[in-house]
């Protein structure tokens, strides 16, 4: 998995800054709240990839979580689907438990 760090600053205003395995967490849990809600749109990953600007094969790997994706990219994703700011409440919901689920934040 291809990782830049430090991550935390570039995805302050969603996440606050903390240890970079806590980031990448994060960043894991949008990704799969993004593929949760393509596939409850009926949405294919051609169509979504066309509205981030990137390929369909890029979109795999950052969904099969082989890619890291950056600030820029989880925005053009979210806002692909119809908008960031629910699908950032849908993961914030969640956030807590999927942490405890990964023993971080102990």
């Amino acid at each position: 998995m291809k990782k830049s760090a430090p991550l935390s600053r570039s995805l302050w205003p969603l996440v606050p800054p903390v240890k970079d395995e806590e980031v990448w967490a994060w960043v894991r849990l949008v990704m799969r709240v993004i593929r949760g809600e393509r596939r409850r749109q009926g949405l294919p990953q051609a169509e979504l990839a066309r509205r981030a600007g990137i390929t369909r094969p890029a979109l795999t790997l950052l969904e099969s979580g082989a890619r890291e994706p950056g600030l820029a990219m989880l925005m053009r994703l979210g806002e692909g689907l119809g908008g960031l700011a629910e699908l950032m409440v849908r993961v914030n919901r969640v956030w807590p438990r999927y942490c405890s689920r990964l023993g971080l934040g102990e």
